[in-house]
C-alpha cells in the first residue's frame, strides 16, 4: 500500500467509527509509519496496528 492509500483506508475506518459512536486510538507500526511520518519507503505490504477504544 502507499502512502495514499494508507490514508484512504485510515480516514474510512474513521468515517465507520464516527458512525457507530467509537472514540479510541490507533497505535500504527513498522512500515507503516516508515511510509506516512518519515517517508523512507514508498509502500509496505501490510499495515500493523492496534486499536484500543477509549471509555
Amino acid at each position: 500500500m502507499t502512502k495514499e492509500e494508507i490514508q484512504t483506508y485510515l480516514n474510512a475506518l474513521n468515517d465507520e467509527l464516527k458512525l457507530i459512536n467509537v472514540k479510541g486510538e490507533v497505535c500504527l507500526y513498522g512500515g507503516t509509519v516508515m511510509c506516512l511520518l518519515y517517508n523512507a519507503r514508498p509502500s509496505t505490504k501490510d499495515v500493523y496496528a492496534i486499536f484500543e477504544p477509549i471509555q
